[in-house]
């Protein structure tokens, strides 16, 4: 006897079989997409340059060294405060035309704290924002302004797209930002430059090329951008919303194509420069960015002599202890974490 439309054995097999092929078709989907639509992923990193550990610190050349450590980006804050140094990293070309011959090949977005990056909040950019950022390097040289900033804009948002739903968590962690750059030998150039806060601006001190330490053909250099976490009295959505908006400042000045970049041809080599020791306290750590310069305005630095200091008690010294004593006492004490030497990429 056939089935009639009205049958409910036939509707419950239409409906059984309209559920296997719907799951049949996710998991085709799924596996179409682990195919041609891989996730980029962002490897470790090593810097591309020779650290040598026997050179002197108190030389150029050694000072030179613990500056490379410090140089996260290209990028250069403002306002300057008078007497400081700042290291940055430039990416040109063997021409000297900035990110000529460099390519985007991975961006990752993640919170860190002191003992490094969360790994729970890391947020691996896709190939589409990878290739529009890349088209922004590329092209960007014969770009507007506006076509700049529309490309920055698109890939902010892109980003966000994905690492804002992490941010419910930990939303006051401050945020890292890294990009990371590939080029061939002989076909780009990687220097650094050391400024000198003159007055209200910026003036540049030294520039060197480092000594390369990868054998290969290809070198791969990393940025890195930081950025605060929520501030107080900032709602969810308003903090989100800012972080795009720096996320597009950041690529939008990354971009932004400058009509001449110093490089170590323009440093006279006579006389040499005396290179100021990086501060002892400094790790390297992600620079405080330009972003957050309106939440440290007010914290200053003391100097030993501006230290109030009051003459100790005087203690009677105990008599000598003629005791035998059975057992060992513990000494109390606080115990200090100590600072990480690097963020791990």
């Amino acid at each position: 006897m056939p089935l009639q439309p009205d049958n409910p054995l036939f509707i419950a097999g239409v409906v059984a079989a309209l559920g296997i092929l719907l799951v049949i078709i996710w998991l085709l989907t799924i596996i179409l997409r682990l195919i041609f639509d891989r996730d980029p992923g962002f490897p470790a990193w090593q810097p591309p340059y020779r650290i040598n550990p026997m050179l002197n610190p108190d030389t150029n050349a050694g000072r030179r060294q613990l500056w490379q450590q410090q140089a996260q980006s290209d990028a250069l804050p403002t306002p300057c405060e008078a007497g400081s140094y700042f290291a940055r990293k430039v990416l040109v070309g063997g021409d000297g035309a900035k990110l000529r011959g460099w390519q985007v090949t991975g961006i990752r977005i993640s919170q860190y704290d002191a003992y490094g990056r969360l790994a729970r909040t890391q947020s691996i950019a896709g190939s589409r924002t990878i290739k529009k950022l890349n088209k922004a390097v590329k092209k960007g040289e014969s770009w507007t302004p506006t076509q700049v900033q529309n490309n920055a804009r698109a890939c902010a948002t892109l980003l966000m797209k994905d690492f804002g739903k992490r941010l419910k968590r930990t939303p006051q962690l401050p945020i890292s930002m890294d990009i990371r750059f590939r080029g061939m030998r002989g076909e780009i150039r990687l220097f650094f430059e050391l400024y000198e806060c003159d007055g209200s601006r910026w003036a540049l001190l030294d520039a060197w090329e480092p000594d390369m330490s990868v054998a290969g053909n290809s070198l791969q250099e990393n940025y890195t951008y930081a950025f605060t976490g929520q501030r107080q009295g900032e709602t969810l959505k308003q903090f989100r919303a800012r972080l795009q908006d720096e996320i597009k400042r950041i690529l939008t000045t990354m971009l932004t194509r400058p009509q001449s970049i110093a490089s170590p041809d323009n440093v006279p080599p006579q006389p040499a420069p005396e290179i100021p020791p990086p501060p002892p306290e400094t790790t390297p750590m992600p620079p405080v960015p330009t972003i957050i310069a309106d939440d440290t305005a007010e914290i200053k630095a003391i100097k030993p002599s501006e230290i109030m200091t009051e003459p100790l008690p005087e203690v009677e010294e105990p008599p000598p202890i003629s005791e035998t004593l059975t057992e060992p006492i513990d000494a109390e004490g606080e115990t200090v974490p100590g600072t990480p030497d690097d963020l791990p990429l």
